[in-house]
């Protein structure tokens, strides 16, 4: 069983995330590069009050420059500088191409207990939410998730620790528009 990490990780794609769960079970938020949107940054702000997040951008200048967006908006983060001598893998410097070793030496200090997820599949098909996107949108918008396809809404809904009766009471709220 793979090592659980206590935190939410923030990486900018999708061969970052891959290396890190081949080592660690955990929660990436990818930011797709420059393209991450600010109603993901302002997700990312609901997360901070719930949740450790951690920085793990690529060591160049968009790394550097998403970073900043990030920072500029979030008050509660650590960030782990990826060192460039370390890079080895690859003829990039990022975080898919850090030293095995040392990524997992870096990010062992944040591996913690797995905390039981707030919201299942079978809870949002009995409240109505798997099948119906307009109600998931509905709820989405109500709590700044910033996504509500169903993968990532439930993702969302549990990183920010909403409970069964929180959704029962927004879809009474749906119901009554």
């Amino acid at each position: 069983m793979k090592p659980y990490l206590d935190a939410v990780i923030v990486v900018e794609g999708k061969e970052d995330e891959t290396l890190i769960k081949t080592f660690f079970e955990c929660v990436i938020f990818k930011t797709n590069g420059y393209d991450i949107k600010d109603e993901d940054i302002k997700f990312l702000q609901l997360i901070e009050e719930k949740q450790r997040i951690i920085l793990l951008l690529d060591p160049d200048k968009a790394g550097r420059d998403i970073s900043k967006r990030i920072k500029d908006k979030l008050h509660n983060y650590e960030e782990i500088v990826v060192d460039i001598d370390k890079c080895n893998r690859g003829i990039k410097n990022g975080v898919a191409e850090y030293d095995i070793e040392s990524l997992k030496e870096t990010l062992s200090k944040y591996v913690g207990n797995k905390p039981r997820d707030t919201i299942t599949k079978s809870e949002l098909f009995d409240l109505g939410l798997l099948g119906d996107e307009s109600k998931r949108k509905f709820v989405s918008e109500k709590l700044n998730l910033g996504g509500y396809k169903t993968n990532e809404f439930l993702k969302r809904i549990n990183l920010l620790k909403v409970t069964f009766n929180q959704l029962k009471e927004l879809l009474l709220e749906y119901g009554n528009q």
